[in-house]
């Protein structure tokens, strides 16, 4: 019982201590916090970019096929390049495309306002490549 006491001492005296220097204590509090804050942060941030698989089916079996160029970092594939490779392809199970444009947006209108909402244009086997249902809407 000897150490329950000496541990309620010890927080008396660090308690007392706290309250004389309180500076120091919200320096020291706001630091913590915020460690802990970042903390918690980056390990969802990791979680959910690195850790947290993606919702697909076999999806360490996906791959992202492209074409560079000297002059230009990125290119999307040409139709015909993507037909080329679907038909001659013996290392992949199938191959489906799409585009990623950032500023590819359509209005949707309805019986609301009306709402901006981003689009791919996509292969007509990508969703089932994917092992996804799409969400349709009402017309």
């Amino acid at each position: 019982m000897n150490w329950i006491r000496d541990v309620l001492s010890d927080l008396g005296f660090a308690a007392r201590s706290l309250f004389r220097a309180p500076l120091f204590t919200a320096a020291a509090v706001l630091t913590i916090a915020l460690g802990i804050g970042v903390n918690a942060a980056v390990f969802n941030f990791i979680y959910a970019v690195l850790l947290n698989p993606l919702p697909y089916r076999t999806p360490e079996r996906l791959v992202h096929l492209g074409e560079t160029h000297p002059a230009f970092p990125w290119l999307q594939v040409a139709a015909p390049d993507f037909y080329d490779w679907q038909r001659i392809s013996t290392s992949f199970d199938q191959l489906a495309a799409h585009t990623f444009q950032a500023m590819n947006t359509w209005t949707m209108v309805g019986d609301g306002e009306p709402e901006p909402v981003q689009t791919v244009q996509a292969s007509h086997n990508l969703f089932p490549m994917l092992g996804v249902e799409p969400l349709v809407g009402p017309l």
